[in-house]
């Protein structure tokens, strides 16, 4: 006598549940053999003497084993994690391709228009040495600045100065104070421009 299916059976359900997380399982073990070395590396490494010996692949082997039957077993849970993980892991790279400005927040003096900032800092050497315009030898790149900064709505352009002693990287070897413009968009500095450091 063939038994029929019935899904208010409670063995049904439990079949349905270690069905969902054995292809969960599936899936991830599926992944991580991308994260595995190729071929022709695993046979450099071999040859270079450095390949996994018997006891690293039962490690492997016990390790997955152990994995797979812990994600079948709790794959709701391995699915929150997992997602949480991903997400971890995107803001981590978000924050490692940010680029860091030495001007913070605390350092803004003032917002001004370009055409301000260019009035304040309009060079004239009578020596003719330095080209006369705004921020003379450093035109070309303050005009790069401009081009990039974007002027949509919400952008402002503000003086900040860097007190003696609160700089850092390339800008650590001044003694005195480092001034220059920030782009602020939301409260947040996107961009520097660097006119002053002694």
């Amino acid at each position: 006598m063939i038994m029929s299916i019935h899904w208010h059976d409670w063995i049904t359900w439990v079949y349905a549940y270690l069905g969902i997380g054995l292809i969960t399982a599936l899936i991830f073990y599926s992944f991580s053999l991308k994260d595995r070395p190729s071929q022709f590396v695993k046979d450099m490494r071999s040859a270079l003497g450095l390949g996994k010996t018997l006891k690293d692949h039962l490690q492997d082997i016990l390790v997955y084993s152990i994995a797979m039957v812990v994600i079948c077993v709790g794959w709701p849970g391995f699915l929150v994690w997992a997602a949480m993980k991903k997400r971890e892991d995107r803001m981590r790279e978000l924050k490692e391709e940010e680029p860091t400005f030495i001007c913070k927040p605390e350092f803004l003096v003032r917002a001004v228009s370009p055409l301000e900032a260019e009035k304040e800092n309009q060079v004239h050497d009578p020596l003719g040495l330095v080209p006369t315009a705004p921020f003379g030898h450093l035109n070309s790149a303050w005009g790069k600045f401009l081009a990039e900064f974007g002027f949509e709505d919400g952008n402002e352009l503000w003086y900040f100065e860097v007190p003696k002693g609160k700089s850092s990287g390339e800008y650590d070897m001044f003694d005195g104070p480092i001034a220059g413009y920030a782009k602020i968009v939301r409260g947040k500095v996107c961009g520097e421009f660097v006119v002053e450091g002694n």
